[in-house]
Parts: structure tokens; sequence; C-alpha cells
């Protein structure tokens, strides 16, 4: 989980080599009876009929084909750098629900990002859903440049226009095979959430709330360690 200002995303991907994504099952309807919301059609042998969200009724039938068209509609992508893309929703309109990036129907994969499937390494940043915005998705390649600034400003390879978010807020950049994320001096900083349990390594600075603390580390003895336990 990364914080930027006020807006919270949480990274759904690092990939350093080719694979895919994490697939979701979908059971395939040949009811004739049985249409898609989108197209009025029934289940077609090369575009199966399933139901991925949570409607229901009449509307809770859709091709595989289907979904793959309305997902990329809502893919656009950065004019100066087309490594960098933005996904505006992966929410059904009508329920809100959670729509996968691939989908696995009678063993068989569909991928949902048909034609703008990332150079590796990259990264993928999903927003979390809040009152102040739309979630979207963030896909950012590393393929051909080995770091991506992330703020409100056009200078900004990554564009995340909320007014807490600084015009060049942080660089994320890939090497040593690894993911780095370096706050660029921004207003409101810049957040990441520590696992459980974190090493404290040098001199840490960790947020609980509203609360700062900062930790320093000092020598003490081989065998000796300490324990904190934080809360209200």
């Amino acid at each position: 989980m990364i914080k930027l200002g006020r807006l919270q995303f949480e990274v759904k991907a690092l990939k350093n080599k080719e694979d895919h994504l994490q697939d979701v099952e979908a059971k395939r309807i040949s009811d004739p009876s049985q249409t898609c919301r989108v197209c009025f059609v029934e289940d077609i042998p090369d575009n199966p009929l399933i139901s991925i969200c949570k409607c229901s009724g009449s509307i809770q039938n859709l091709h595989v084909r289907c979904l793959q068209s309305w997902i990329l509609s809502k893919i656009t992508t950065n004019g100066e750098n087309p490594l960098m893309k933005y996904l505006r929703s992966i929410h059904c309109e009508l329920c809100r629900e959670k729509l996968p990036f691939i989908v696995k129907v009678e063993g068989e994969l569909y991928d949902m990002l048909q034609g703008h499937k990332l150079k590796v390494p990259y990264l993928i940043l999903e927003g979390i859903q809040s009152e102040q915005r739309e979630p979207g998705v963030y896909f950012i390649s590393f393929a051909e440049k080995d770091s991506a600034m992330l703020g409100r400003g056009h200078d900004s390879d990554v564009r995340i226009p909320d007014i807490s978010v600084s015009r060049c807020h942080a660089k994320i950049s890939f090497y040593g095979n690894e993911f780095v994320i370096e706050d660029n001096n921004s207003k409101f900083g810049t957040l990441i959430k520590l696992p459980s349990p974190f090493v404290i390594e040098s001199k840490t600075t960790v947020q609980c709330g509203r609360t700062i603390l900062e930790f320093s580390k000092n020598p003490i003895g081989k065998d000796e360690k300490f324990e904190w336990e934080l809360g209200g």
C-alpha cells in the first residue's frame, strides 16, 4: 500500500519477468434463453457468455469479448510515453464489483488487456476507492527507462490529478531487479504501509494515524532485542 497526499494505492503486481496476471474463473452460461446485456446475443462457441459481477436478472450476463471491449475502451495512454497506461475504472458500472484482467472459462484464458500488455519489468498501481475520486489503475513499464515520476504536473510520467498530490510528487525506479519509490520533497509526503513484522535497520520515521514517531537504532548486545506494541 502506498499513499501519495490523501490518495491510497495498492500495488497489484510487480513483474520483472514474463508471466501472466492472476486469473478469475467464470462459469459458462449455455442456456439459449440467456443473452448478453451488451449485444443481446446468446452464448457463442468462440465467445463464451459468463456472469462475472454481482448484477442479477437480465443484466447479469456478458460475453467475454464484450467485457474485453469495454475494458479496452477505458484505457488511455500517455502521449509522450506510450509505456505508461491508465485505466479509468475496473468496476462494473452497475453493481460496482471489481472486474478481472484475465478470465478463465472451461480451462481457456481470455486476456482483457489484449494488445495493451506491458513490457517487463512493470508494476500496476490500483487506486483505492474514496469519496473524493473515482478509483483507477496505473500501468507503469520500465522497459525503456529505469524510472517514472508520479505527480499532478504535466511533466510527470504518471499524472494523478488531485490537489493533495504535488506536481512531481515521487519517483519509482527499477534497478538491481527491484522497484524503489522515493519521495521528491512533496508537500504532503509519500507513505508506505509497513510489513509486519518490520525490522528497523537505521533511522526510521513511522506514522501511526496522525502521530509521527522516529526510531533510531543503537548498538546493543548480540543476544538482545527490543519489541514495542504501538496503540491508542
